[in-house]
């Protein structure tokens, strides 16, 4: 099972839903909802853009560094069912999730 922090590599479905490409994503959900089929994720991109919208992946932010200098979309999360999900490369640590929520949250302050 997924836990909540971990980053995966999804299968992410193209516009056309006719193909797909491997990308990265964290687990937003919680047990609750990883007991269930599916998970609740948000995008990771290599393209830095620095913005209010992104939250830096360091390496020392995770146990496991990624192949490249990477970012959270924090505005880009989306549900997904867990057999899409490749596989686990590594987990964003504890107090990293604590910012990164409070960081999605003030997203959806009026």
């Amino acid at each position: 099972m997924y836990q909540q922090g971990d980053i995966v590599i999804v299968s992410f479905p193209f516009t056309d839903a006719a193909n797909s490409k491997p990308r990265p994503a964290i687990v937003l959900s919680n047990r609750i909802v990883n007991n269930s089929q599916d998970v609740i994720l948000a995008q990771i991109t290599a393209t830095i853009r620095n913005d209010n919208f992104s939250f830096a992946l360091e390496d020392r932010f995770v146990d496991t560094p990624l192949n490249r200098q990477s970012e959270i979309r924090c505005h880009k999360i989306f549900v997904m069912e867990k057999r899409l999900i490749k596989k686990k490369i590594s987990n964003l640590i504890p107090a990293q999730r604590t910012i990164l929520f409070s960081k999605i949250c003030a997203l959806l302050q009026p």
